[in-house]
């Protein structure tokens, strides 16, 4: 039992819901931003990281007998880590210029923060204490302990203890760890303990996590190694300093049999993919998983099918030719059709079939599956036992006499008694429906589900006898060589701290491979994986890819050179460890979903990875937020009338573009995600299946030092081209999905379309997102100043690639049915930096309606793309308002008003060409002007300034004209000035007509006021 339970329970119940809503999620603890040797980590993953790891080495050190501090003392070291990097939040920042150290922090700032939290509630603390812990041991200052109660310098250690485990990017940093820990204990204990570490150097996915499992239990079972942090390649530990490990040889074996028993462990999988319907066999990988039982509902599910009428009719049509009946009346008989209709006669006559039995649907409905089981039951047993007999084996357990397995082999060729055909056992389940009956009904007239009952309780007893643990995992090695593949793959890829060969083993080995690689080739090299380019070992019997399992197109990640005349992923190979990959996949639920067409449906990877590291209680705590999420669920991007969408949701959240993300909005973020969850849920609850569309899924499969994802949109094969994804959308989606994931749950994430993480270090990964081949379309999301790292977003560009999704996303649900139009919405923008006005007056040319949120989208684009563009479209617009007014009470076309000056003094411009810039100044001005007085007094407007007023604004507004957008912008260029012309219009008609109205009455009620009402003629 953990003994710090209490004190666990109280900081995740009460500090991590308090500093969420300071803002700690979206404030950085350390930032790529920062330059090189910097990852993102937020200050909420950070401090949550410290103090589940300080538990937990305090957990173990007190199992080993030492208590280094009491429960009140710890909950004062946990108080002051929480504010230890308080120098790193903007409104608490140190001013630099006067000669102040960072860490030089009013105790006035700490008590406010310690306030905030609530961690007055949780420590007896002052805030002397929490400035002194504060100072980090890389300054050349200390921390003043004068002020602080006895006892705090231990506490300060603790907190350096924290800092130190929460800042580990790798496990080899351990020299640090080890300093800071030693200083803790005792004199006479202080060296009796070391650090550990296991690494991967090949990262895949549920394997990867169920090989780092193995490894871990191992080494805690047997030799007293507690795992202490999580990272995504490797796994630390602390043990014994004087624990004898053992060598590579006498680890690995015990390695792979903790695999083969991890599997056995897991739940029973979904099993429609478990067996090859085609051949008739069960798949090689399902004997992983199931047991004998878990093996007989497979035979069962694959004889419950319907059957179509006539069956038997239709298959002796096509098989007639080949049965020794035939062959012997062919002596007699003369004539193609008369022969073969005779022949079949006889055929059914001797084995006692009336003529039209299989129009009879019950009775042809239970030949038939009992002959589809049969079938099942004769290719398992003779697969459990090779050389064995299976009729023969199945006509003693049905209790029928030897007679009748003469008389059926006597009738029914052999060549259609094996391979994908089954007369023999449809003869055979005739003969023993016909004798036999229960419960008062006959074989024939039987229920399916009562006759395969029955037959199962003839058969489990002696698939219980043979399908023992030990020959299951006897036959998947034997056909998938799973053992031999592992023990490679071991050799090659996994690391010890300890082990001083192995560097040399798998450079003898990489070698090897490398002479293969470079023989000249042409055709398939089949001796490597096509996925992975592991090896494949000679024992593998069946290394083709199985489309079923795999759902993908290899040519994607392979360049390898194809087998002349094959097609499809069949033609290439994996190895058994891409193989045991794939099959974890199909059980863990981030397959697609039965009935989906994989050529109409597309999705992309997301690999959740620690940010730094995750420990068991950091794991605890990650499991509580995602099962309170909910495995699969699904982005909410259109918004209804009693459930706003996301997009929405995070527009009017904010409040300006440097706001830290709200904790409200998280909330509805969480709320949404649980509606959603609890929608497909029920959905798979009334339909029996899982549905098909939308879906961000978790891996149900226990994982520790990474997670994987999908988020996938399925389409079946008779789906409308609305329901069928493009790229760019699922891109655009993914990438949504994906950002709010690491905002929910503090990781990094990585988004592919490669089924494998796509580096071997992931401490490379510095960013808090990182998109791997990103569709060219999401380059829109980067600022040019951030054009070389595309793929690339940390901490503080997360708000506004937030910003411009929602407002894209917005854009969409307002004027598009379809979600792959965010595509055209992308390249609008990408082709013109006013395309939030564009999107605008589309709306009103629809005549759709414009939401308070879809307003804010807009201008949501403008404000991040508008730039000068805006700003000059900005000042003409209000500049053309400061000279005229609509009419009061006049809706209709006000904006349009000012557009249409706008383009009349863009023609003008363009009549001008060749004139002096006071030329085109005079001439605009005097078109504008005449414009402006044929407006004046009509059902339309009011010229608001009259005389010198008018023709100081005229003039200015052809300044703005000619210098700012004719020569400034366009350069002279009459064709820049159309390519612009068009886009300005549009920025001038969102911006006159979000403030016309306000304008307009602040202008009239002025002049009310002052008793001025204009004459309708004046």
């Amino acid at each position: 039992m953990f003994i710090y339970t209490q004190v666990l329970d109280d900081f995740v119940a009460g500090i991590i819901p308090a500093m969420v809503q300071r803002g700690y999620h979206s404030r950085p603890a350390k930032t790529a931003a920062w330059g090189e040797g910097h990852i993102d980590q937020p200050l909420l993953v950070h401090i949550q990281n410290g103090v589940f790891g300080l538990l937990q080495v305090l957990a173990l050190l007190e199992k080993e007998g030492i208590r280094l501090v009491d429960e009140a003392g710890l909950r004062r070291a946990i108080a002051m880590y929480v504010t230890h990097d308080l120098h790193k939040m903007a409104e608490y920042a140190v001013p630099q210029d006067a000669g102040r150290s960072q860490f030089d922090q009013a105790l006035e700032d700490y008590q406010a923060e310690i306030q905030a939290l609530g961690l007055d509630k949780f420590a007896d603390t002052v805030p002397a204490m929490h400035r002194a812990a504060a100072v980090s041991l890389c300054s050349p200052k200390t921390g003043d302990l004068s002020a602080c109660p006895p006892g705090t310098a231990l506490l300060v250690d603790l907190v350096h203890l924290a800092d130190c485990m929460a800042s580990m990017t790798h496990c080899q940093q351990t020299s640090v760890l080890a300093n800071r820990l030693q200083k803790l204990l005792p004199p006479g204990r202080a060296h009796r303990y070391a650090f550990y570490y296991h690494r991967l150097d090949d990262l895949k996915g549920l394997f990867t996590n169920l090989l780092h499992r193995a490894v871990s239990q191992v080494l805690e079972e047997n030799y007293g190694l507690y795992p202490l942090l999580y990272f995504a390649d490797s796994t630390l530990y602390l043990g014994p300093v004087d624990r004898q490990l053992p060598v590579r040889g006498a680890l690995l074996p015990l390695v792979e049999q903790e695999i083969f028993h991890l599997l056995l462990q897991q739940p029973p999988p979904d099993l429609s993919e478990a067996f090859d319907t085609l051949n008739i066999k069960v798949q090689s990988y399902a004997f992983l998983f199931l047991d004998a039982a878990g093996i007989s509902t497979l035979l069962r599910q694959y004889a419950a099918s319907n059957a179509q009428p006539g069956f038997w009719r239709k298959t002796l049509e096509k098989h007639i030719k080949d049965y020794p009946i035939l062959q012997e009346l062919s002596q007699q008989i003369k004539g193609d059709d008369l022969l073969k209709k005779l022949s079949q006669e006889e055929l059914q006559r001797q084995l006692g079939m009336p003529q039209g039995w299989d129009e009879d649907i019950t009775r042809n409905q239970a030949v038939f599956s009992t002959a589809r089981y049969l079938a099942a039951a004769k290719r398992l047993w003779e697969r459990l036992q090779p050389g064995a007999d299976g009729l023969a084996e199945l006509t003693r357990l049905l209790g029928l006499p030897a007679g009748e397995l003469e008389l059926v082999r006597r009738c029914i060729p052999g060549k259609y008694s094996k391979d994908k055909t089954y007369d023999d056992c449809i003869a055979l389940a005739w003969r023993w429906l016909a004798g036999f009956s229960a419960a008062g009904r006959s074989g024939f007239s039987m229920p399916v589900d009562m006759l395969l009952n029955h037959l199962e309780r003839i058969f489990l007893p002696a698939w219980q006898s043979m399908l023992t643990t030990q020959r299951r995992q006897e036959l998947v090695e034997h056909e998938l060589a799973l053992r031999s593949g592992l023990a490679t793959y071991l050799a090659e890829h996994l690391f010890f701290s300890w082990d001083n060969q192995q560097r040399e083993q798998t450079g003898a080995t990489l070698l090897s491979r490398h002479a293969e690689y470079c023989r000249p080739r042409s055709s398939a090299q089949k001796k490597f994986c096509s996925l992975c380019n592991g090896s494949i070992p000679a024992a593998m019997k069946d290394s083709s890819i199985k489309a079923g399992i795999f759902e993908g197109e290899v040519q994607t990640y392979s360049n390898r050179v194809k087998p002349t005349g094959e097609k499809g992923v069949q033609a290439l190979v994996w190895c058994p460890v891409c193989y045991l990959e794939y099959m974890l996949r199909q059980f863990a639920g981030v397959a697609y979903a039965a009935g989906a067409d994989r050529g109409k449906s597309d999705r992309l990877y997301l690999f959740l990875l620690p940010d730094y590291s995750f420990t068991r209680l950091g794991l605890m705590h990650f499991s509580r937020l995602l099962q309170d999420l909910g495995g699969r669920t699904r982005l909410r991007l259109r918004s209804t009338a009693d459930k706003p969408g996301l997009p929405q949701l995070w527009l009017e959240s904010r409040q300006g573009e440097n706001s830290p993300v709200s904790a409200a909005w998280l909330n509805r973020l969480r709320r949404s995600w649980q509606e959603e969850a609890a929608a497909i849920s029920e959905k798979w609850r009334q339909d029996g299946r899982r549905p098909l569309g939308d879906q961000f899924s978790l891996a149900s499969f226990e994982q520790t030092n990474f997670f994987l994802a999908v988020y996938e949109r399925s389409a079946s094969q008779s789906a409308k081209d609305v329901a069928i994804p493009t790229r760019s959308e699922i891109w655009a989606k993914a990438t949504y999905a994906a950002l709010l994931a690491h905002l929910l749950l503090g990781v990094r994430v990585l988004v592919t379309e490669k089924p494998y993480l796509p580096v071997s270090d992931p401490g490379a990964l510095r960013t808090a997102l990182l998109l791997d081949g990103l569709h060219p379309v999401l380059r829109l999301l980067w600022s040019e100043q951030q054009s070389g790292r595309w793929g690339e977003l940390h901490l503080a560009q997360l708000p506004r690639v937030l910003d411009v999704l929602a407002a894209l996303w917005e854009v969409v649900n307002v004027l598009d049915s379809k979600d792959k139009n965010i595509a055209r919405r992308f390249h609008t923008q990408m082709a013109s930096p006013l395309g939030g006005a564009t999107f605008y007056k589309e709306a009103v040319r629809q005549q759709v309606f414009v939401s308070p949120a879809f307003v804010l989208a807009c201008r949501t684009l403008l404000d991040y793309y508008g730039g000068a563009e805006m700003d000059l479209a900005r000042e003409i617009a209000e500049l053309s308002m400061e000279i005229f007014l609509p009419r009061r009470g006049k809706q209709e076309g006000r904006a349009h008003r000012y557009e249409t000056v706008f383009r009349t003094a863009v023609e003008s411009l363009k009549k001008s060409a060749g004139f002096s810039p006071a030329e085109m100044k005079t001439l605009l001005a005097g078109t504008l002007q005449k414009r402006l007085q044929r407006l004046d007094g009509s059902d339309t407007g009011y010229l608001v300034c009259r005389g010198e007023d008018m023709a100081e604004k005229l003039s200015r507004l052809a300044d703005l004209m000619v210098d700012e957008l004719f020569i400034k912008r366009c350069g002279g260029s009459m064709a820049r000035l159309n390519s612009l012309s068009n886009a300005l219009a549009d920025g001038i008609y969102f911006i006159t007509d979000t403030q016309i109205a306000e304008r307009s009455e602040k202008f009239w009620a002025a002049r009310h006021q002052r008793g001025k009402q204009p004459a309708e003629t004046e």
